[in-house]
């Protein structure tokens, strides 16, 4: 039996979007501010907003796209706009927005800026309640089962597909299976890979994507070899591009 027949999707409103033309979650391209001093107590906004610019310019496959000789001109008014903006900007939190509506220009929800701190998937006796809260599977009724899936950040695919796997006899049997995805950002390809055989049933065109070859994405990839969040297929991936 296909999956698909036997088991309906539906999503929050709000998340509709993440499936718009691409019909993955999301695939992020996260931009970290360089040590903590961002989220400081105070800090120097337009050094930060300079580590933004020269990090998208340098690291983002599609600024030649989204920076040509069409839109030059008016990107190079939006970077001094904010970059006057930033000059006056002291507060950690105003900081960190005005940088959102830098990288706003480019339309690209990949881009995004997070507090510079690190998740961890690893349910320890401490965090254990915390883990449970943000991911979780529910049987509401006879026909109806919900997931909640606070985060597809790679270091919670076990606790993912743990919970898949749990109840995946239930998530068959029954009519309706809802994904709540709010306040979810996105994460990594792998983190909804057993997902994908209750939405898909046909085969999977995969474009690919494009990425440059820079230090710091190649450090990136580095470590994606080194961390064994990643399943081992991923890591083997990361070490054959890093060859190439």
């Amino acid at each position: 039996m296909k999956l698909i027949n036997s088991v309906k999707l539906i999503i929050t409103k709000d998340i509709k979007i993440m499936f718009r033309k691409t019909h993955v979650f999301i695939l992020t391209m996260l931009l970290m501010f360089a040590g903590n001093s961002m989220y400081a107590q105070q800090c120097n906004c337009s050094d930060q907003l300079a580590f933004a610019i020269e990090k998208t310019e340098t690291n983002y496959a599609g600024f030649s796209d989204k920076v040509n000789v069409a839109t030059r001109q008016n990107f190079m008014e939006h970077t001094q706009s904010y970059k006057n903006k930033a000059a006056k900007e002291k507060n950690t939190d105003s900081c960190q927005k005005l940088v959102k509506g830098w990288l706003a220009f480019f339309k690209d929800g990949h881009l995004q800026v997070r507090k510079n701190t690190k998740e961890t998937g690893s349910a320890s006796a401490g965090d254990a309640s915390a883990i449970n809260s943000r991911f979780y599977f529910k049987k509401i009724d006879a026909q109806t089962n919900l997931i909640l899936i606070a985060s597809f950040n790679h270091v919670y695919k076990k606790v993912i597909d743990s919970i898949i796997k749990a109840n995946y006899s239930v998530i068959t049997a029954a009519k309706y299976l809802l994904i709540d995805l709010r306040g979810n950002r996105g994460g990594s390809d792998v983190s909804y890979e057993e997902l994908m055989p209750f939405i898909y049933t046909n085969p999977i065109n995969v474009v690919g994507m494009d990425k440059l070859s820079t230090p710091d994405n190649i450090d990136k990839y580095e470590t994606i070899v080194k961390d064994n969040h990643y399943p081992q297929p991923t890591r083997a991936y990361a070490k054959k591009l890093l060859s190439s």
